[in-house]
């Protein structure tokens, strides 16, 4: 059974928790920095991922392959949910719940790794 779409076939629900999960995660990265200002900022992600690095070289790999699956999944759900011929029609559903699973996966990954 296919859920009925609101509307105008557009869902506002998935926009505001796309916009919420990017906010928890950027203002989660922001609150670790020892400062607001960007430098600052950009220096931690830089120290962490190097520390992160050290402790498993793999790192790398693994981070490419962990948003390769995480982008792959939540396309074929999308797809799944939308159809082929609903797929460019919501582009603007479909990029920010892809970027969502990305980010998602990816801060999940990177709060767990070894330092």
């Amino acid at each position: 059974l296919r859920r009925r779409q609101p509307q105008g076939g557009r869902c506002p629900a998935m926009a505001i928790v796309c916009v919420s999960v990017l906010y928890c995660f950027l203002s989660s990265c922001l609150r670790t920095a020892h400062g607001l200002s960007v430098r600052n900022w950009t220096n931690q992600i830089k120290k962490g991922y190097q520390q992160r690095v050290a402790a498993d070289p793999s790192f790398p790999t693994k981070s490419v392959t962990e948003v390769l699956v995480a982008a792959g999944t939540q396309l074929t759900a999308e797809w799944n949910r939308r159809g082929a011929d609903r797929l460019l029609p919501e582009l603007d559903f479909m990029v920010p719940a892809i970027l969502t699973a990305v980010f998602g996966k990816y801060y999940s990954m990177w709060r767990v790794v070894k330092t």
